[in-house]
């Protein structure tokens, strides 16, 4: 049996990801309702369960280096949101995995861009198969953790904080006007 917040989550994150590619490079404000659907709040004017978890995929998807934004707009929207450079990297890399059927026909060029991860992400979406959903979705963050310059998800402390006995490069104390740019 599969998790149903999972298939919510990846498609979810495949919307917000293919939506921000397609207004690249500009900044855009993407609506929760545009993402999970419309859907009304209770007589208190709190929202779903369904809603507040498409909006706590934007602000995943944000935390993890796939997209940037300004604010959020109440419960509503994340504002000014972009794709990160690495996260339009990969999503107009080639997927290796990936061949759909109808690009054996297609010219060279266009068939190389029918394999990448965003048309894969397409693909899956256009099926409406959560399986197709969930598996090209993961397949994209497990790219995006192996093409972490450090080999992991989360943020190498050791590389902020010099540990006991590490030399400090010259002009980088915390005192020194020089390495703070004055």
């Amino acid at each position: 049996m599969t998790d149903l917040n999972i298939d919510d989550f990846c498609k979810d994150s495949a919307l917000v990801l293919s939506t921000l590619y397609e207004t690249f490079p500009r900044r855009h404000t993407l609506f929760v309702e545009d993402i999970c659907g419309r859907e009304d709040t209770d007589e208190f004017g709190m929202h779903s369960e369904r809603h507040l978890a498409c909006l706590a995929a934007m602000l995943w998807l944000a935390e993890e280096g796939f997209l940037r934004y300004e604010d959020t707009i109440r419960q509503e929207a994340i504002d000014l949101a972009v794709l990160t450079g690495r996260s339009f990297t990969l999503l107009t890399t080639p997927c290796a995995e990936f061949h759909p059927p109808e690009s054996a026909s297609l010219p060279p060029s266009v068939r190389l861009e029918h394999r990448t991860h965003l048309h894969r992400l397409r693909y899956a979406l256009q099926q409406k198969s959560s399986v197709e959903i969930r598996s090209a979705v993961l397949q994209l963050m497990t790219r995006m953790l192996q093409s972490h310059p450090h080999g992991h998800w989360q943020r190498d402390l050791q590389d902020d904080v010099p540990g006991p006995g590490t030399p400090v490069p010259a002009g980088s104390e915390p005192g020194d006007l020089s390495a703070q740019g004055e």
